[in-house]
């Protein structure tokens, strides 16, 4: 009757979207951030996939798709994105990534908008949720 002898068999690992170039991949999500006072606000990000660095952040008190928009933009224009020939977003189904972001995607050609976990593209936004855990793990509430 013991279960000493059970073996677990392993999870499969999934492979995770790997850029294999700078700007191949940048990934754009929002997080909610509270500070001491209790106040909310939203930390807005786009990421790298390759470098994991953080192109471009900014900070509200709204949770919208204009301030989205303006923080992509502000990646395109500090790391002049536009001149490159092709560049995948990829970003989750939030009402934040729809309305004025897909207005300035629609103007880009060399941008193609993937969304996180859908059926046609199963790939996660982990690069930048990864981002979000380590960041409100240090920050003292």
């Amino acid at each position: 009757m013991g279960y000493g002898n059970f073996i677990r068999p392993k999870a499969s690992k999934k492979i995770g979207l790997r850029a294999s170039r700078p700007f191949e991949f940048l990934h754009m999500d929002v997080s909610r951030i509270r500070f001491n006072d209790h106040t909310k606000a939203f930390l807005y990000v786009v990421k790298d996939n390759f470098s994991k660095a953080v192109l471009s952040y900014s900070l509200d008190f709204t949770c919208n798709s204009a301030t989205s928009k303006k923080n992509l933009e502000l990646a395109f224009q500090k790391y002049n994105l536009s001149k490159l020939s092709q560049i995948e977003l990829v970003t989750d189904d939030g009402s934040e990534n729809k309305g004025y972001v897909t207005d300035l995607l629609s103007t880009n050609t060399n941008v193609t908008h993937r969304i996180a976990q859908s059926p046609s593209f199963p790939k996660s936004n982990s690069s930048v949720e990864s981002f979000f855990h380590t960041l409100k793990k240090h920050i003292p509430y």
